[in-house]
């Protein structure tokens, strides 16, 4: 099975979460007999620096052409005061846009240390899902499961 992925590697420690995620993502492709292609995508803080939006249309239609999109952490303290179409974060917004997609999927770690002040179970796996309309902007509910 061959698998295409257009990868934004984001911002900050972004770069390095994602040489960890697709380094984990290539031993299983190997594992299973699958074939991992990815396209790197050009956004975030890295299309800011080439005077460019923070999702360049062409970046945009790449992601677009593939099925999945490995998204990095993104954002910088030096965009911080911008308004949105001008930050790392843009891209986000945009590709969520784009693609029709608003929720963030997130684990949750029990640490035993922290067991009396946690209503966690420490054998019962938890994510995170925040639900992120677009036109709010800001997470208008969680739920765990």
């Amino acid at each position: 099975m061959k698998i295409e992925a257009a990868v934004i590697c984001g911002d900050g420690v972004g770069p390095e979460m994602m040489g960890a995620a697709l380094s984990a993502l290539i031993a299983v492709c190997k594992k299973y007999h699958h074939e991992l292609v990815t396209y790197p995508v050009c956004a975030c803080s890295e299309a800011l620096e080439l005077g460019k939006e923070p999702l360049p249309e062409e970046s945009l239609q790449q992601c677009l052409a593939v099925p999945a999109v490995l998204f990095g952490n993104t954002g910088l303290e030096k965009y911080r005061d911008k308004p949105l179409q001008e930050r790392p974060e843009g891209a986000l917004m945009a590709l969520r846009k784009a693609l029709g997609v608003t929720t963030n999927i997130r684990p949750v770690r029990y640490y035993p240390e922290l067991s009396e002040f946690s209503p966690l179970i420490e054998r019962i796996f938890f994510y995170q899902t925040r639900y992120r309309p677009y036109r709010h902007g800001r997470a208008i509910r969680t739920v765990f499961f």
